[in-house]
């Protein structure tokens, strides 16, 4: 992943590997769906709504909330896994 800064310059690169337990086999990854919200109460209102929609743009402020849920497959499994990244003022995101 490269982070770009308003004018698209490279101001950081980030690998993460992702460990997926409890399925009975290989795995795909589907499209992430990134849903992002502006305050608290925003915020658990997308993490409790499953069918939420996704927004399409990918330009977000430091002030703001996501939440990222990446679909995960099986052969004999489905299940959605969440990753939330959150970030204060100034302050690195950690996953």
């Amino acid at each position: 992943m490269a982070i770009e800064d308003v004018t698209s310059r490279v101001v950081d690169h980030d690998v993460r590997d992702l460990v997926v337990k409890g399925f009975p086999g290989p795995v795909s990854m589907g499209s992430p769906e990134v849903l992002r919200a502006r305050n608290a109460r925003e915020y658990q209102a997308l993490s409790a709504d499953p069918e939420a929609t996704p927004v399409a743009t990918r330009q977000f402020s430091r002030a703001e909330r996501l939440l990222i849920r990446i679909p995960v497959f099986s052969a004999e499994a489905h299940r959605r896994s969440r990753l939330a990244l959150s970030q204060a003022l100034a302050a690195p995101c950690a996953i």
